[in-house]
């Protein structure tokens, strides 16, 4: 009679081989792999263990936009995704929720939120993992002039843009776009000497940008005469690797002397856009010229992808295979201070309203990115 092997079911779930657990999680996005740790304190080491072990290399797959609502003080922090289902959910961070009930979101980037106090002080807090950095204040910011301490909306008003960057070779780096435009751009630490550093080596109250957003190590901002820098964040201190200047700009109507809310710089794998949003929206792609020069060529497509503008912030996503036929290939934006959310498209030149979305949105509602670069 031939032996027979039995074979000793697993006990738990963190004895699974690290490559395993990886691809499982691989197959689900940030939100189902934060239920699966709700489900058991097995299943929890075992996330726990795969995120603390490949931090820097994991991925998973990508969740759509959401909307940061604010804070709800019995269910924590509160949010709308963008996706199909325009669900709302909750983060019950209760004892961080409480402890920033009362402070107001100016930015957000790779799951991080800037907030602002009513002293003026800056935290950067991830909702998803718990974490939270104390920022330099206010008053070392190059050139901001605050308003009275106890208008702490009139101060949030002053901040534009927000991105975020982690390694594991350096500190957190904060960079952030300010003041009444054309706009200012500094950044900062979470172990630095306390205080704000102006991105551009000369001291000047003239701000120079119109609007920037981070792609990878990367920071594109887009000055007033329509040149686009590209500064490098991977070392530990911001270098300006290149300078593109590029023919057929498009022109942006100035309200005020100074452009509101009307142009954007988002960067996907392979192109550089300009979004204009003025009347219509146009979008504009960077081209190269026959003798290698560039140029900005109007486009009608985006791919399949949604390009979300919300006050000055945009947020380039690609569709999941489950999108709402027809979405793709479309810029969401608000809509001055009615805050509704539209849908244009680009392919038929036509804005509607976003349907089971809130009529009017939060006034410091911000484009939130639930996927981190980096895990916890």
């Amino acid at each position: 009679m031939a032996d027979e092997t039995t074979f000793q079911p697993l006990q738990n779930w963190s004895e699974l081989p690290i490559d395993v657990l990886e691809l499982i999680l691989s197959k689900l996005s940030v939100r189902y792999i934060l239920r699966l740790q709700a489900v058991s304190r097995s299943f929890y080491n075992a996330v726990k263990y795969v995120l603390q072990s490949s931090s820097s290399s994991f991925t998973c797959l990508a969740e759509p936009p959401w909307i940061y609502l604010g804070v709800d003080r019995h269910r924590g922090f509160r949010f709308q995704s963008l996706d199909q289902d325009r669900k709302i959910y909750h983060l019950n961070q209760n004892k961080m929720a409480r402890k920033f009930r009362d402070h107001i979101c100016v930015g957000s980037s790779q799951s991080w939120l800037l907030l602002l106090g009513k002293t003026l002080d800056l935290t950067l807090l991830n909702p998803i993992f718990a974490v939270q950095f104390p920022l330099p204040p206010c008053s070392t910011i190059p050139c901001f002039i605050p308003f009275d301490q106890r208008s702490i909306f009139y101060n949030a008003n002053e901040f534009s843009t927000v991105s975020v960057w982690l390694s594991q070779l350096y500190p957190v780096r904060v960079s952030i776009m300010y003041g009444e435009g054309p706009y200012h751009i500094a950044y900062c630490t979470t172990d630095a000497d306390g205080e704000w550093t102006n991105l551009l080596d000369k001291y000047t109250w003239k701000g120079l940008y119109m609007n920037s957003c981070r792609y990878l190590d990367q920071l594109y901002a887009l000055r007033e005469d329509m040149t686009v820098e590209v500064w490098d964040f991977s070392t530990s201190l911001p270098v300006k690797r290149m300078e593109i200047r590029a023919d057929h700009a498009p022109v942006v109507p100035k309200r005020r002397n100074r452009a509101v809310e009307t142009v954007y710089i988002a960067k996907t794998v392979e192109d550089l856009l300009i979004v204009t949003k003025w009347g219509n929206v146009c979008v504009y792609k960077l081209d190269y010229n026959s003798d290698g020069s560039y140029r900005w060529v109007e486009t009608e497509s985006i791919g399949n992808s949604e390009l979300v503008l919300k006050g000055y912030e945009s947020l380039l996503t690609s569709k999941a295979d489950d999108a709402t036929e027809g979405s793709s290939n479309s810029v969401y934006f608000t809509s001055g201070g009615s805050r509704r959310l539209f849908a244009y498209s680009l392919r038929e030149k036509r804005a509607e309203p976003v349907k089971d979305l809130a009529v009017s949105l939060p006034l410091f509602a911000k484009l939130f990115d639930p996927n981190p670069s980096f895990f916890y």
